[in-house]
C-alpha cells in the first residue's frame, strides 16, 4: 500500500502532538487556550482526544484553578480541545456531544500545525497555531 500525502500530513500531526507541550510554542499555544476562555467567561474545557486531554491538563495546571474539566452534566459554557489536527471532525463532533449533554454554549477550538492543512474547513473552530490564531467562532 502507498501512502499519499494526507497520510503524511496525518502522520507528521500526530507526531507534532505528542511534542506540542515539549516546545515553547505549545506552552504559548495552552497560554492561548486560558486566554481564550477568560475572553469568552469559560471555566470548563472538555477534551476531544488524547491532545486535547494533554492540552486541558497543562492548561489547568497554568490557570492558576481558573479552568477545569467539564463533568458534562452541568449547564455551562464549554470549551471543547483538540489537539494537532488536520481535520476539524473529531473536534465538531465532539462540540455537537457537548450541546446533546446541555452545554450552554460551545466555542471548539483545535491546533494546526504550520505547513498542514486542515482538510474540511474550520469556520466554526477557533484554530490556534504556533504562528497565528484565526477564530471562526461566535
Amino acid at each position: 500500500m502507498r501512502s499519499g500525502p494526507l497520510l503524511a500530513a496525518v502522520m507528521t500531526a500526530e507526531a507534532a502532538d505528542r511534542d506540542l507541550l515539549a516546545t515553547d510554542d505549545g506552552i504559548k499555544l495552552v497560554h492561548a487556550v486560558i486566554e481564550l476562555a477568560s475572553e469568552h467567561g469559560i471555566e470548563h474545557l472538555y477534551p476531544a482526544g488524547a491532545g486535547g486531554e494533554r492540552l486541558a491538563g497543562a492548561a489547568m495546571a497554568l490557570a492558576g484553578g481558573r479552568l477545569r474539566v467539564w463533568d458534562c452534566r452541568s449547564s455551562e459554557h464549554v470549551i471543547v480541545l483538540d489537539g494537532v489536527v488536520v481535520s476539524t471532525a473529531g473536534v465538531r463532533q465532539a462540540m455537537a456531544m457537548a450541546a446533546r449533554l446541555g452545554a450552554s454554549a460551545v466555542v471548539g477550538v483545535a491546533i494546526q500545525e504550520p505547513n498542514l492543512p486542515i482538510i474540511d474547513g474550520s469556520e466554526d473552530v477557533t484554530v490556534l497555531s504556533p504562528v497565528a490564531r484565526t477564530s471562526h467562532a461566535a
